[in-house]
């Protein structure tokens, strides 16, 4: 029985006309990832033809306004063809393997292509009786309180709760939002957002870390008054401090996006009925 297969030109046909595929999502943009687009048998040179072809049809399709690429270090080929195509640069991923590279076909400029540009960091204020959890880092003299970068996907508390741990040995749950900082063109020309929570210790034999010099407990009174403590962390502990007898405290609220069905939280500033806690500050 003779097989019954496309002539080898339709194949040529198909592949010739062949274009990136993508959904729309709800900001109106197409997203090719290199990584799922690029195929063993596709040569460097059909790439340029092929993204010729997929901008034409993107061009047509009204539902379309913005085109993404999220392209890996070993397409890097890829790069030099887009900008020729009036592709911007928009963002790296975290580890620095991926490249964003974005070209809006409609409509008006909004925030939603702006790059990312501010870092987060969270501190923890653990309270041991009248006692302060302090570090002190190898490039700086002064006395402080642990913390240090969120982790992309992680929430202000589980940061505040992992970086205590890991700079102290200190596992501590939390409590409540004390106060944040804002801090214009930081690193890398980026805004920094620090937010200093409030932490229970859960145990108390202190363990550094490497990237610790020193951390030890140290009476409240004693850390606002010594010279060898940073304004803005005696600024945290005094507000701390103060907010505590006048029972003021900012508790986080989970909520459900309504538009984007994600959790996100909201940190309520309430004020109570003051209570002794010098057993706690």
């Amino acid at each position: 029985m003779v097989s019954r297969q496309p002539p080898l030109s339709l194949y040529a046909t198909v592949r010739k006309m062949s274009t990136f595929a993508g959904h729309v999502d709800r900001h109106r943009g197409v997203v090719v990832k290199s990584t799922i687009a690029a195929t063993e048998q596709e040569k460097p040179t059909e790439f340029g033809p092929k993204l010729a072809r997929s901008l034409i049809k993107w061009s047509a399709d009204e539902q379309v306004h913005l085109v993404w690429f999220q392209i890996a270090r070993q397409h890097a080929h890829w790069i030099s063809e887009l900008a020729k195509n009036n592709f911007l640069f928009h963002r790296t991923s975290p580890d620095g393997n991926e490249l964003w590279m974005y070209k809006r076909l409609r409509g008006e400029s909004t925030s939603t292509v702006d790059s990312p540009h501010t870092y987060t960091g969270a501190g923890g204020l653990v309270i041991r009786d009248d006692h302060l959890l302090v570090v002190k880092e190898h490039s700086l003299p002064f006395w402080k309180l642990p913390g240090g970068y969120v982790n992309p996907g992680e929430n202000i508390g589980d940061a505040a709760i992992r970086e205590v741990f890991e700079e102290t040995g200190i596992r501590a749950e939390f409590v409540s939002l004390v106060a944040f900082r804002h801090v214009l063109s930081g690193s890398f020309d980026c805004d920094d957002m620090y937010f200093v929570t409030n932490l229970r210790p859960l145990t108390f034999d202190i363990v550094i870390d490497k990237e610790i010099s020193e951390a030890k407990w140290m009476k409240c009174e004693d850390f606002i008054s010594s010279p060898d403590v940073g304004e803005h962390s005696r600024f945290f502990v005094k507000t701390f401090i103060e907010n505590s007898k006048n029972g003021i405290t900012m508790k986080p609220s989970k909520t459900i996006h309504q538009f984007t069905n994600k959790e996100f939280i909201s940190y309520i500033a309430s004020c109570s009925t003051p209570t002794d806690s010098s057993s706690d500050i």
